[in-house]
């Protein structure tokens, strides 16, 4: 549920898509198939409360208080805090994003748990043909009496219509996951490489992509994948 008093302010009472991350969970909103590491470890979704506030014609302000993440339901005592800034015109937009809250409440078998994670979205439209995106995202746990533990990753897109009915669009991705959040092994990390095209037929999208993934705790992975994509 929206409720919107004027031009510049909106609220939003419910549940809805996050505001971290460059890739969205409806797929015909990605260009490509496969979702990325960042995208895969969250967060999806929000039950909550928040408020846009458009700051100027550019500028934009975003708060938010939530439920558990990924969650209709508040299991865990405490609320999750959302924070975003941004800036957007016909050919830019920025996004700084922040979510923080408890995660995890004590107990005899294992210690609480808080979790903050800091994102920066970017996309880039060159030309009418061409455009550049850009995800980085850090992410930290901190256990009551234990070690923090944390993950990065950065990850560039880029996308080129080459005709009316064909788009072709890269993604790199790297993943830092020193303390084993993403990977579960120590030292890890993760570099993906991936390559889609997007054949679309009216609503009917089909989607060859080939996808490589590495790493040192890792064995090297390469697959190809044809999927269909129908939107309506």
């Amino acid at each position: 549920m929206t409720y919107t008093p004027n031009d510049a302010l909106t609220f939003t009472l419910g549940n809805f898509g996050t505001h971290v991350g460059y890739e969205i969970i409806d797929a015909p909103g990605n260009l490509n198939y496969s979702t990325s590491y960042m995208f895969s470890n969250g967060p999806f979704y929000h039950t909550g409360l928040k408020m846009d506030l458009a700051l100027s014609d550019h500028f934009g302000f975003m708060v938010g208080l939530y439920d558990d993440t990924d969650s209709k339901t508040d299991l865990v005592p405490g609320k999750h805090i959302g924070l975003q800034l941004s800036y957007s015109d016909d050919i830019t937009g920025i996004y700084l994003n922040f979510i923080a809250g408890r995660d995890q409440e004590e107990t005899d078998f294992d210690p609480e748990a808080k979790t903050s994670q800091l994102d920066l979205t970017a996309t880039f439209q060159a030309s009418e043909k061409f455009g550049l995106g850009l995800n980085a995202t850090t992410k930290k746990v901190k256990m009551m009496g234990v070690a923090d533990y944390r993950w990065s990753g950065v990850a560039l897109y880029a996308n080129l219509a080459l005709s009316e009915g064909f788009t072709l669009a890269a993604r790199g991705e790297y993943i830092e996951d020193k303390d084993g959040l993403v990977m579960d092994a120590a030292e890890g990390s993760i570099l993906g490489l991936t390559l889609t095209g997007n054949i679309h037929l009216g609503n009917l999208t089909i989607i060859p992509e080939f996808r490589t993934d590495s790493g040192p705790e890792m064995d090297n992975i390469a697959g190809f994948i044809l999927a269909a994509v129908y939107s309506f």
